[in-house]
């Protein structure tokens, strides 16, 4: 195992930062503190100056909810954040509305079984885009608010997952809890 040590002084503290199996760790030896945004910069491998046209609780929840990019790249984490969707093939356009993606209303990744089958939806690219205000989380058709547009995007993404994953309602069934089409289109689908 290979371990890397080094001591540097921050504002108000001594810390040790470490290197265990390519791992970075940044143990604080005096007492606790908030990070500086120049720290968390850092942390996240982006230049100190990074966040300078942001407020300070801009800065702090960019930054915390941003990967650092060598983990991306080290463990493959991309490959599983990009799962391809079998469903929408164009993921700048909305999936029900058809309009791209703004700054006012940015796109969504939406997993068509949601709750405990979300990373089942992920794994078989059962995922389409959606605009975050109006077409996923407020609007009047919104799939989180409209219980009928909800169930419409399961039943036809139901549809075709069994045909590319060549399943029975069954296998359906078993993988996702429940089954969402008729026993009609259950037919024009075998």
């Amino acid at each position: 195992m290979k371990i890397t040590q080094e001591f540097f002084e921050l504002p108000e503290a001594l810390a040790l930062s470490m290197t265990v199996r390519g791992r970075a760790m940044l143990f604080m030896l005096k007492r606790r503190r908030r990070t500086t945004v120049k720290e968390a910069c850092r942390l996240q491998t982006m230049p100190d100056d990074y966040c300078r046209m942001a407020t300070v609780e801009q800065a702090y929840k960019g930054l915390g909810n941003g990967w650092t990019a060598e983990v991306i790249i080290n463990n493959k984490i991309l490959e599983i954040l990009m799962a391809k969707s079998i469903i929408q093939k164009d993921n700048r356009r909305c999936y029900i509305c058809g309009r791209y993606g703004t700054g006012i209303d940015p796109l969504d990744k939406h997993h068509i079984f949601f709750g405990p089958y979300r990373q089942k939806s992920e794994k078989y690219g059962l995922t389409v885009y959606l605009h975050h205000f109006s077409c996923h989380i407020f609007g009047d058709n919104a799939v989180h608010k409209n219980a009928e547009i909800c169930r419409e995007l399961q039943k036809e993404t139901q549809k075709i997952a069994m045909k590319k994953y060549n399943l029975t309602v069954d296998d359906f069934r078993c993988i996702f809890g429940r089954n969402y089409i008729d026993e009609e289109e259950n037919n024009d689908i075998t």
